[in-house]
């Protein structure tokens, strides 16, 4: 089952990473914004390239985001875009 949620305070992206791995035969690009409120600063994944494509550093969003739940466990929250 796939949540979909969305922030109730806006969040400063202070900077976009895009990491490439390979790892056991597996090839891709892990995709996260660094992100900031108040004094808390965290780094959280993005859903994929087209979403991470959406975001500037030094802008403010209200983000929106998505994870799956299965048997009983959650995965990691990520972004899957923000709120206008």
């Amino acid at each position: 089952m796939k949540i979909y949620t969305e922030l109730t305070q806006k969040v400063t992206v202070i900077t976009k990473n895009a990491t490439p791995y390979d790892v056991d035969g597996n090839k891709g690009i892990t995709y996260r914004l660094v992100v900031m409120k108040d004094n808390d600063v965290e780094k959280i994944k993005v859903v994929d390239e087209k979403a991470y494509n959406l975001f500037q550093s030094g802008q403010e969003y209200l983000l929106t985001g998505e994870f799956d739940i299965r048997n009983a466990r959650c995965s990691e929250w990520k972004v899957n875009g923000f709120k206008k």
